[in-house]
């Protein structure tokens, strides 16, 4: 069986896109409940994906967050 994602399919389903990876990612971090948590979860994005993968982390945190 192929692969669905966008890459490998003409017809990929919508879990293998980043925006819904992206998505669920912001939904675990908001489920931690202590600060630190989320700051460490953060921390560990930057050093391993980068600044800019963190600070999109840190943006659309701070919409929800401000809702």
């Amino acid at each position: 069986m192929k692969c669905r994602c966008d890459q490998c399919s003409d017809d990929p389903l919508y879990t293998y896109s980043e925006e819904f990876r992206h998505n669920e990612e912001i939904k675990m971090i908001m489920g931690k409940k202590l600060l630190v948590d989320r700051r460490s979860y953060i921390d560990g994005v930057e050093r391993i994906r980068g600044t800019e993968s963190a600070d999109r982390i840190r943006n659309d945190l701070l919409k929800l967050w401000k809702k």
